[in-house]
């Protein structure tokens, strides 16, 4: 698949490195970039340890992403097509959090972002998005390559140290890419059709942030998300085979 360079929007991802890196403008005032930094790796690092390789349910029946297996008890919501689980949102609202939103408004931003991220992944591994595991290791190099020619890359080193070694952290972003690549290459292509239809129009960017925001609610409402209280609420199609 064709790469044409990063675009920022709402894909710009809060759980790898780089999301932190372009998203920490408006830290929690009185905190410094290395405490914001190592902050956040410590939630990273804490997560990936309580991560559950079983469980009775997959996330989805789409994508390699989607294989993952979930227990009961970790499920927000369910989808037509993907489950949100509560480890997701809890580790999301930390992070709103350390941007400096209290707890109630930083779950809210959690939970429409995280119903936002998996729509897309649906919608992308559905149009033929997804990923190898030679893509993931070529988009793992260039995120390597962007902290290093960051100028906080001594911050984002100190996020990573967070980790039981420097692998562990890689091994983290590759998982978390095999979610993150496909949504990424399906708004690199939403973007170039929006561009075409212009048609010798100038670009707006927020024009164009209106358009891509109300293409991600219809995704978003295509999923009917609901909430699980039992394992009557969660489709066959999810049981763990």
């Amino acid at each position: 698949m064709k790469k044409k360079g990063l675009i920022i929007g709402f894909f710009v991802l809060c759980i790898s490195s780089l999301g932190v890196f372009l998203h920490f403008s408006n830290a929690a005032e009185g905190d410094s970039w290395n405490t914001i930094f190592s902050k956040w790796g410590k939630i990273l690092s804490d997560s990936s340890k309580e991560k559950s390789s079983e469980g009775d349910y997959i996330i989805s029946p789409y994508g390699r992403y989607g294989e993952n297996e979930v227990s009961l008890d970790d499920i927000y919501e369910v989808g037509d097509d993907i489950i949100i689980t509560k480890s997701e949102i809890e580790q999301n609202t930390k992070f709103y959090m350390l941007k400096g939103m209290d707890e109630k408004e930083a779950r809210e931003m959690a939970i429409e972002f995280a119903e936002g991220l998996n729509a897309v992944y649906v919608e992308a591994i559905k149009n033929g998005y997804e990923v190898s595991d030679k893509e993931v290791e070529e988009e793992i190099e260039r995120l390597k390559n962007t902290i290093s020619k960051s100028e906080n890359a001594d911050d984002i080193q100190d996020m990573i140290n967070q980790f039981k070694s420097e692998e562990d952290y890689w091994q983290y972003e590759k998982e978390q890419y095999v979610r993150l690549l496909p949504n990424q290459n399906y708004w690199l292509d939403f973007q170039d059709e929006y561009m075409k239809g212009l048609d010798g129009e100038e670009f707006s960017q927020d024009a164009y942030a209106s358009y891509s925001e109300e293409a991600k609610k219809e995704l978003v409402n295509k999923q009917h998300y609901r909430k699980v209280t039992d394992e009557k609420d969660i489709d066959a199609k999810f049981i763990a085979k």
